[in-house]
């Protein structure tokens, strides 16, 4: 180590490549990338001179764990926060979204690019496509053109949402109104804002105007009317009530979807009428 310690940093660097060359007894080992150097190559770069030969093709499998990887990392971001438990505003649920394809838009600009580039080193489209068999068709196709594919929450995040607002209802006792759906709403219009954006000269449109409301952790479902006036009732056919700011007849449609609702006396004076 310490005979290691008076070379500057690339010869350092060198060093290592030498043991992976197959120096010093050591087999060859590959890199990260794949990679593996050559003995004479690798001794002649500490002189200043090294021939290196590239092979894009080798390296694919590397990238391409690579960016399944950051993908599902975004994935993970996105459900991670908002699905920890307790109340979570449909605003929360839109902003990790976007924060989520913020990463997925630049993974997806590097892999492009990674594609390109293989390309111009030499390595056959065919060859590469057949490497890149372990990302979905539509990723595939979007990242040989270039052209960004947002993320669309599936059935699966949606199934989770809905089970974590009853197991929330459960525990608060209480009617819990799910954010997902209208969160939903927006994720969609993002989705559509910036799909086929080009990933080298387009940008990631984050634009997010909040509606009115969706900052609030929980919303609450709009009540039904109530009785505030008095009460007043005629028996027989066409029964009527009054002290709703005019009168209504029960027969009518008005007064059996909005008037009676839940209210049990009105239930009973509905009932009572058609026995």
């Amino acid at each position: 180590m310490h005979v290691l310690e008076t070379f500057m940093p690339g010869s350092v660097n060198q060093i290592n490549r030498l043991f992976k060359a197959g120096a010093l007894g050591n087999e060859k080992v590959p890199d990260k990338y794949g990679q593996t150097y050559n003995l004479l190559d690798e001794a002649g770069g500490i002189f200043g001179f090294r021939a290196i030969e590239l092979d894009p093709i080798d390296a694919m499998p590397f990238i391409i764990t690579d960016f399944n990887k950051k993908n599902d990392s975004a994935r993970a971001s996105f459900v991670g926060d908002v699905l920890k438990g307790g109340l979570v505003s449909p605003a929360e649920i839109v902003d990790q979204y976007l924060k989520a394809e913020r990463v997925r838009f630049q993974n997806f600009k590097q892999m492009h690019n990674a594609y390109k580039d293989a390309l111009q080193l030499g390595a056959k489209r065919s060859d590469l496509i057949k490497e890149m068999k372990r990302i979905t068709r539509r990723e595939r196709a979007s990242i040989i053109r270039g052209n960004y594919l947002p993320y669309l929450p599936g059935d699966g995040i949606r199934r989770a949402f809905n089970k974590n607002f009853r197991d929330l209802e459960e525990e608060l006792g209480r009617e819990v109104t799910n954010p997902f759906p209208l969160a939903l709403r927006e994720i969609l219009k993002i989705r559509r804002n910036n799909m086929n954006v080009d990933v080298n000269d387009g940008d990631f449109d984050s634009t997010f105007v909040i509606p009115e409301g969706f900052r609030q952790q929980e919303i609450t479902p709009q009540a039904p009317p109530t009785t505030t006036g008095s009460l007043t009732t005629s028996s027989g056919p066409g029964t009527t009530v009054t002290g709703f700011g005019g009168t209504q007849n029960l027969d009518s449609t008005f007064a059996r979807d909005t008037l009676i609702g839940d209210d049990p006396i009105l239930q009973e004076i509905a009932n009572r009428r058609n026995i």
